[in-house]
Formats: structure tokens, sequence, C-alpha cells
């Protein structure tokens, strides 16, 4: 079997090659809610004020996403330099069952900040369906007319040696001979929310109330009068319990190989063709 032909990485995102993206998510909210507000020209806070704090959340993120953050899976870039090296004509999909605005937004973060680059179309939460029982799944069936056009393959071309899917859930309904399941990678970037919340955000309805679930659901703190000094020793306490909590959580997934492995085992054992077999025998290795 020829290199050259095409070879296809099917690639969650959540877990697979990012970790918990919680805290990502609600700064992307954030800005959100505060871009919404530039649009309607809100008289009840300062333009100024608010573009300011759009800009900013856009540096957390990125800062959230680069070179040294833990938030990306270890190793996964090599993956992606060594693959291309090993298979010329590769190409890398994102399928996820994440919301397409957020997912849209992160993977450009992601390329951005990591120098690397996904094939598009990305498959998002649009690409998915729900069974019976409401769990999200994912079909390749369903998106192969999809996945032959952007690879400038023929509608009959036949991927069933070439392509292997990289998921930490088995919410594949079909082509599961090529599910590689990798061992969920949870890593959880914290990030002191109040740092991209304006001062006025009470003049901002929604954004009050998305303070206050956030607040309820312990992601933030309730800071009154930050001038009281009592008040501001409560505030530190709280972030200090929060640090230890997650970063006694993170040990876990700081030296992880996953992607490291990967590499090394395709070109140990000069993998060509990704079926049944090869993938079984991966699995059983990393």
């Amino acid at each position: 079997m020829s290199n050259n032909e095409p070879y296809i990485f099917l690639l969650d995102l959540d877990g697979t090659i990012i970790g918990d993206c919680s805290y990502q998510c609600d700064i992307y909210n954030i800005q959100e809610i505060i871009r919404k507000n530039i649009i309607l020209k809100n008289g009840n806070i300062q333009l100024g004020n608010l573009v300011k704090y759009k800009t900013l959340c856009d540096k957390m993120l990125d800062n959230c996403y680069n070179l040294q953050s833990k938030l990306l899976r270890p190793h996964f870039t090599t993956f992606m330099t060594e693959m291309k090296k090993v298979f010329p004509n590769s190409f890398f999909f994102i399928y996820t069952a994440s919301d397409k605005t957020w997912a849209y937004k992160e993977i450009l973060i992601i390329e951005k900040q990591n120098n690397i680059k996904f094939n598009r179309p990305i498959f998002t939460r649009d690409n998915c369906f729900k069974d019976n029982y409401g769990n999200i799944k994912k079909s390749v069936v369903k998106i192969l007319p999809q996945l032959l056009k952007a690879i400038k393959m023929p509608k009959t071309h036949s991927i069933v040696n070439n392509i292997m899917i990289i998921d930490n859930n088995p919410t594949f309904v079909d082509y599961t001979d090529h599910l590689l399941l990798c061992s969920t990678y949870d890593y959880l970037k914290f990030h002191n929310l109040w740092e991209s919340i304006p001062q006025e955000y009470t003049s901002i309805s929604e954004l009050k109330h998305f303070v206050s679930r956030l607040i309820s659901n312990k992601k933030m703190y309730i800071k009154n009068n930050p001038a009281n000094t009592i008040i501001l020793e409560k505030l530190h306490k709280w972030l200090y319990r929060k640090y230890k909590k997650i970063n006694k959580y993170n040990k876990k997934f700081e030296n992880d190989t996953f992607w490291l492995n990967l590499t090394t085992l395709i070109k140990h054992h000069n993998i060509t063709s990704f079926n049944k077999r090869t993938i079984s025998m991966l699995h059983k290795s990393i």
C-alpha cells in the first residue's frame, strides 16, 4: 500500500486532544455577553470598558492554549508532525460533540498558539445525533461525503484501511473497528473568572445572572466590599483552597504520554493499514 494514499485521522477534542476546558468556555460565554452589549451599545456601561474586557478575554483564552499550558494534551503536536512524515498525504479532522460556535473559536486558538492546522470542515454537535436514550452519538457514515470531498476523492473511494478514529468515549455507531479508545485527559486549567468581568457587570442583566450561576456552582467567589481586609482574607483563602484542590487533581495528568506512545508504536511497527487487527494491537500496547 502506497503512503501517497490519503490517511484520515478523525479526532475527538475534549478529553482526547485537550483537557477540561470548562473555565475557558466560561470566559468565552462572558466575552459573548460583552460582545452583544457592545453591538447593542448598552448605555449603562462605558463602551470603551466593554471593548477592553472583550480584548482581555481573547488574551486570556490565548494564554490558556499556548505551548506552556497543559490544557493541550502533551505531545499532541509531535504526533501530528510525525504522522505527516509517515503518511505524507494525511488529514486531521476534528469530530467533537461540542457546540459549533465554541468549537470553531477554540480550534482557531489551538491552531494559532501551537502552530498546527486541522483540516476542514470541523465536525461538531451539528454533525452528531441522539440515540433513543438521549445520548449523543457520532457516525462516520453521516460525515463520509464531506470527508471524501475534503480529501478530494470520489464518492466511491473506500477508506476502510485508511481511517483511524481516536476518542476517549465509545460514541461511534459505525467504523467501530477503527476506533482507538484513549484514556481521558482531564487536566483542568483554572482561571479566576472575576478577572474577565467589568466592575459594572451588574448593569448588564445577562452577565449578572451568569455570574450568580457561576458563584452558586462554586466556580467563582462572592465579591463584596473588596476594600475590607477581612473580606480579602476570605477571598484569598477561597483561591488558595481552589488552587490546592485543582493542583492535586491535575497531578495524575502531568506526565501523560498517550500521544507520544501512539506515535512511537505506529513508527516502530511500520503500520500502513488501519484495520481491526492494527487498531486492536495499538489499543493493547498503549
